[in-house]
C-alpha cells in the first residue's frame, strides 16, 4: 500500500498520517516521498538538506533544538530582500565593479544564514557609494530613521518591467477564469481586491477589461512613490490603456468603505494570512458582494514551513510554529541580532493573531455567509519535509497550537472559491 500524499483529500491525509504507529509512519512516509519525487520531480537537490548543526537553542522548558546551517537559505533564500541596504548592495554587486571590501561583504551576505553586520553599519558602507551611480540608483524620498539615511533603490531594467507586467497579466487571466463563476461578463464585472499590495493584479485586471477594478491596502501610498511602481504602471498602460482605470486606495480589509452589494467579485492573494482578524475581513467581503457574488482567496498559511516568510522562518523545520513569542524573541536576540528589531515587529503585527488553522478559516468562511464551491490545497512544494513529520514533531507543534494538524503543516498554499449564499 502506498500513500499518494499530494492527491489525498485533506481529511484522509490527516487520518492516514496520524493514525499510524511511529514505525509504520516512518516507513510509509519514506516510501511515499520516494515515489512522489520519482513521478513528479522537484527542483534539483530538493532532498539535499544541509543538516550541519551550528548551535543549539534552549527553550523555556529546558529542551534543546539543533539549528541547521543551511536550512533558512534552503527554503527561503529571498530573506535578504527584506532589508533595503542589503538588497541595494547585492544589486550593485551584480551590476557594477565594487571595491574589494564591499564585494567581500556582498559575498558574505549571500552565504550567511542571517545579516552578518548591523544595518546602520551596512548602510554607512553602501549608501555613499550607491549615490555615485546616478544612472542606476535613485532615492525613494523615504527616510529610514533606524539606519539614519534616505532609502535608495536600483532602477529596474525595462526588460524586467515588461516581464513583470506579463506575469501579472497572466495572473489576471487565470483569475478571470475563476471569476466566471459569477455569471457576469468580464466587461461588466465589478472586482475588489482586499490587500492589493502593489496593486499590480488590480491594474492587470483593468487592463484585460473587467468593468471595474478596485484595490485597497492598509499600506497603500508607499508603493506609488517608487520608480519601479511608476515604470510598471506606464508599461501596463502601454500594453493596454484600460489599466489606467484601476482604482487603488488606502483601506482596511476589516472595515471596507463600500456600500453593501457593490461588487460581483472580492478576492485576495497571500493577504488573508496577514490580516489580524480574518473573520472580520470575510464578513466584510460577504457584505460588499451582491447575492451570488464570488469570493476567491489564495492563502499561504502560517503553519507551513515557509509560513513565517523571510523574517520569521527560523533555522529548523517549523521553528516559527514550535516557539512561543518569548522564545522567538530570545532566538532572534541570540542568533539573529541584526534582524531582531524587524523580525520581532513582523512576528507581532504581520500575521493573524492568534494564528488560524485551515479548519478554523474554513469554518469562518461558512459562518460569514459563503457557500464553498472549490477548495484546493497545494503540498508538493514541501515534499522534502515529509520525512520530518514524525509524531513527536507534530506533538511539539501542538504544544502551543492544539488545533494544528499535519494538513496545516505540509500545505504551502490553499485556494478557496466561494459564493455569497
Amino acid at each position: 500500500m502506498s500513500i499518494q500524499l499530494d492527491h489525498l483529500p485533506a481529511g484522509e491525509l490527516a487520518k492516514e498520517l496520524l493514525d499510524r504507529t511511529p514505525a509504520i509512519l516512518r516507513r510509509r512516509l519514506a516510501q511515499a516521498f520516494r515515489r512522489t519525487t520519482k513521478s513528479r520531480p522537484v527542483s534539483a537537490g530538493a532532498d539535499a538538506f544541509d543538516r550541519s548543526v551550528f548551535a543549539n537553542f534552549t527553550r523555556d522548558d529546558g529542551t534543546s533544538v539543533p539549528l541547521w546551517s543551511g536550512y533558512r537559505n534552503r527554503i527561503k533564500a529571498q530573506w535578504t530582500s527584506m532589508f533595503w541596504p542589503a538588497r541595494l548592495l547585492l544589486h550593485l554587486d551584480r551590476l557594477t565593479q565594487l571595491e574589494p571590501t564591499l564585494r567581500e561583504v556582498a559575498t558574505e551576505i549571500r552565504e550567511a544564514r542571517t545579516l552578518p553586520l548591523a544595518l546602520p553599519e551596512l548602510t554607512s558602507m553602501i549608501h555613499p557609494v550607491a549615490m555615485e551611480y546616478h544612472d542606476l540608483v535613485v532615492p525613494t524620498g523615504r527616510h529610514d530613521s533606524f539606519v539614519g539615511a534616505t532609502e535608495l533603490v536600483v532602477v529596474p531594467k525595462r526588460d524586467q518591467i515588461r516581464l513583470n507586467v506579463e506575469y501579472n497579466l497572466n495572473i489576471a487571466r487565470r483569475l478571470l477564469r475563476h471569476f466566471g463563476r459569477s455569471r457576469v461578463i468580464a466587461s461588466r464585472l465589478r472586482v475588489l481586491e482586499q490587500g492589493c499590495g502593489s496593486g499590480y493584479t488590480t491594474m492587470a485586471l483593468a487592463a484585460i477589461g473587467v468593468g471595474k477594478a478596485v484595490g485597497i491596502d492598509i499600506d497603500w501610498g508607499r508603493q506609488a512613490e517608487d520608480i519601479g511602481w511608476q515604470m510598471m504602471r506606464t508599461e501596463f498602460m502601454r500594453v493596454d490603456n484600460r489599466a489606467a482605470a484601476a482604482h487603488l486606495e488606502a483601506g482596511d480589509a476589516m472595515a471596507l468603505a463600500f456600500q453593501d452589494e457593490t461588487f460581483d467579485v472580492v478576492h485576495s492573494t497571500v493577504s488573508l494570512e496577514h490580516i489580524a482578524e480574518p473573520e472580520l475581513a470575510l464578513c466584510e467581503a460577504q457584505r460588499v458582494l451582491r447575492p451570488g457574488g464570488i469570493a476567491y482567496f489564495e492563502v499561504e498559511p502560517w503553519f507551513g514551513p515557509r509560513g513565517g516568510h523571510s523574517l520569521c522562518t527560523l533555522d529548523f523545520p517549523w521553528g516559527h510554529v514550535r516557539l512561543s513569542e518569548s522564545e522567538f524573541e530570545s532566538y532572534l536576540a541570540a542568533f539573529r541580532p541584526h534582524e531582531a528589531r524587524s523580525g520581532t515587529g513582523f512576528y507581532r503585527t504581520g500575521f493573524q493573531s492568534p494564528r488560524r488553522t485551515m479548519g478554523e478559516i474554513e469554518a469562518s468562511i461558512v459562518r460569514a455567509g459563503f457557500r464553498i464551491l472549490d477548495w484546493y490545497e497545494s503540498r508538493q512544494a514541501y515534499a522534502d519535509h515529509y520525512e520530518f513529520l514524525m509524531p513527536e514533531l507534530l506533538a511539539d507543534c501542538q504544544r502551543l497550537n492544539p488545533l494544528v494538524t499535519v494538513r496545516d503543516l505540509i500545505t504551502s498554499s490553499y485556494t478557496v472559491l466561494a459564493s455569497k449564499a
